[in-house]
């Protein structure tokens, strides 16, 4: 993010920083021009000043042939600011005076002086033999006005603090864009940073935090300004895609709720043709099993050891019955007559029946159910749902335990019954909580769970209208909480 902002900030500076460096070059280039154009008209204006003074004198001197008098205004001319001297020249372009500068330029001067004899006068621009820039002022020499040239003068001047001039100007202009730049870069970057960086970078950083968490993710706008606009519009599209994310949720729960219980039926309808088949192709025969080994018992003379195999008999036919009986339960959808139950009463007379179990298993039960609770039900159907609970409390610890059995009124609009049955069993993993009410489910291991019993337990209670979960229990294993809607008549009035 801040590699991001660091570009945009980098091309938004050179945007504003290009354009100005370009104008202060070109005001400067030609600042610097205009100045030395001026400085040389001056320079110019001066020496034809000089030259026109100096013209006089000489054309009087040369009329006079006062050679010593041309010499002399040559040398007070040579000492004047910026003049370096004078060089003359006679009508055969021979040397008559030159000033002490400038005697190692006769030579390369004689050339100008032969022009300024023969033609107009005129400014020329040259370099002297040390490289110098100088002015170079040709003019002729006339005894008399109309006679023809008697010679031939050029006046030089320096134009060295011209060049000097020039330097310190585009110094001066190259100071200011270097100012410049440096002022508009730091205006630039700290108005950039306080209007633009920041705010980006914090719309940057919500997207960022949108891709892990969209559902706590907020833009923060402080502006009202296009960076302001976008953070609302980006906060708009947060709140449209955690709208379609919720519904989307809404609808994958309730196709899988659908197919849990699409699957559901599926298995009660296994249920139901199997207890069908069961009831009438094992029912028959084994109720002659059970009947013949009951009359064989009741009639007594048997061996013990023919006694004991004939009590086998009879447990083995009542287990296989109590099966079948299970799945037909479990494929009818309603049984008994409904009526006033106490599950307090219930729960307590459960435990009571599974004592024999219990001290089997060496688990202790322990039942908190004095305070009557009164529920509208069969009390076929609740007996077999507080008999399942316990008896997978008893079989989930095969090593002694304990198992507590509660029931209390809850107080609420309405007000519910619930009845716990806590173990301290290894307890229900996570992932098995919402898969040991299916049909035909069980963690128990080898033969010992049908997987029936908590699907009957959660039929009949929800067609009690209640709810049955499963939890952790205080004791350390596993907690089946049902909750029934409480009887809304008078306890005192009802039946046990």
């Amino acid at each position: 993010m801040e590699l991001v902002t660091l570009n945009l900030a980098s091309r938004i500076v050179l945007s504003l920083l290009v354009p100005v460096l370009v104008c202060l070059g070109t005001f400067g280039v030609l600042n610097v021009k205009l100045l030395r154009a001026e400085m040389l008209d001056d320079a110019r204006r001066e020496l034809r000043d000089h030259a026109t003074s100096l013209s006089v004198a000489m054309g009087a001197a040369m009329r006079d042939r006062q050679i010593e008098d041309i010499a002399e205004l040559a040398d007070d001319l040579s000492r004047a600011d910026r003049v370096l001297g004078v060089v003359i020249f006679d009508e055969d372009d021979r040397l008559i005076r030159a000033s002490r500068a400038l005697q190692s330029d006769v030579a390369r001067l004689l050339p100008l002086g032969h022009a300024a004899r023969t033609e107009t006068s005129r400014v020329s621009a040259t370099r002297a033999g040390n490289g110098r820039p100088v002015l170079v002022y040709g003019f002729a020499l006339r005894a008399r006005d109309g006679d023809r040239p008697s010679g031939s003068a050029l006046l030089l001047r320096d134009l060295t603090y011209i060049e000097q001039n020039i330097r310190s100007a585009e110094e001066r202009v190259a100071l200011v864009g270097v100012i410049t730049a440096l002022s508009l870069i730091i205006a630039a970057w700290l108005g950039l940073r306080s209007s633009v960086l920041h705010p980006i970078s914090l719309l940057l950083q919500s997207v960022q935090e949108a891709k892990h968490d969209p559902a706590l993710t907020r833009a923060p706008v402080v502006r009202e300004d296009e960076i302001g606009l976008l953070a609302g519009r980006f906060n708009e599209l947060l709140d449209s895609l955690r709208s379609a994310r919720a519904s989307l949720e809404e609808r994958t729960e309730a196709m899988v709720s659908l197919e849990r219980r699409l699957h559901h039926a599926q298995r009660l309808a296994l249920v139901g043709q199997l207890a069908a088949n069961l009831a009438h192709k094992v029912g028959s025969p084994l109720n002659v099993i059970l009947g013949r080994a009951r009359y064989a018992l009741q009639q007594g003379g048997q061996s013990e050891r023919d006694k004991r195999h004939l009590q086998e008999i009879v447990a083995g036919a009542e287990n296989i019955s109590a099966v079948i009986e299970q799945l037909l339960s479990h494929a009818r959808k309603g049984r008994g007559q409904l009526g006033a139950v106490d599950v307090s009463e219930v729960a307590t007379s459960v435990a009571r029946f599974v004592e024999v179990e219990a001290q089997a298993r060496a688990v202790q039960i322990e039942v908190d159910c004095d305070e009557p609770a009164w529920i509208t039900a069969s009390r076929e159907e609740v007996e077999q749902v507080c008999i399942n609970l316990v008896m997978n409390a008893l079989q989930a610890q095969r090593n002694g335990g304990r198992v507590r059995v509660r029931t209390v009124r809850v107080a609420g609009a309405p007000s519910m019954v619930e009845l716990t049955v806590e173990d301290a069993g290894p307890g229900v993993a996570v992932d098995d909580r919402l898969r040991v009410f299916e049909a035909f489910y069980t963690t128990k291991e080898g033969t010992e769970g049908t997987g029936l019993g908590l699907a009957i337990c959660e039929e009949i209670t929800q067609r009690l209208g209640g709810t049955i979960t499963v939890g952790d229990a205080s004791i350390g294993g596993a907690c089946f909480t049902v909750r029934v809607a409480a009887r809304t008549t008078n306890n005192a009035e009802e039946p046990s």
